[in-house]
């Protein structure tokens, strides 16, 4: 789950760290996720107040999952729930943004940015004529991965 911290190094000695040395710690973010069990939906459908709705538990339950509290992490939070909802909720964070056009200084710390995003993103991957055929990826998968190979051709122009 914190794999997207990495990519911070006040995160990596700030968050990660602690993790792997203290049990309480541990013990906190485990009792924290599995209540979320309970809060979450079994399923989620490409409704935006449903998923506004998702973002709000989750804000509410996040105090004990260590770098998922505080507004600058909402990619970290779109990332946990991308992979509980991989086929409604996309990659989110400030390559993205870029990736679609969006230069404002912290807007992936912004949930309107996230919510346009998305409802362009469900828009996008619903066209069939985007997806290949025979393609083991969702389109929505698809969507975030032709966006990371995006993000590696801005680097190079």
């Amino acid at each position: 789950m914190y794999w997207k911290l990495y990519s911070q190094p006040a995160a990596v000695t700030n968050i990660c760290e602690r993790i792997h040395t203290d049990t309480t710690v541990r013990a906190l973010i485990t009792e924290g996720l599995r209540s979320l069990r309970y809060i979450f939906p079994a399923t989620l459908s490409r409704n935006l107040s449903d998923v506004q709705e998702l973002y709000r538990k989750l804000q509410e339950h996040a105090a004990p999952l260590h770098g998922m509290k505080t507004p600058c992490s909402l990619a970290v939070r779109t990332t946990f729930l991308h992979f509980a909802y991989p086929e409604v909720i996309p990659l989110f964070d400030k390559q993205v943004l870029l990736a679609v056009g969006v230069c404002e200084r912290k807007a992936n710390q912004k949930l309107h940015y996230l919510f346009e995003y998305m409802q362009h993103a469900w828009t996008l991957s619903a066209d069939p004529s985007l997806v290949p055929t025979n393609w083991q990826e969702s389109p929505l998968r698809l969507l975030d991965m032709a966006l990371w190979v995006n993000r590696g051709m801005g680097k190079e122009a």
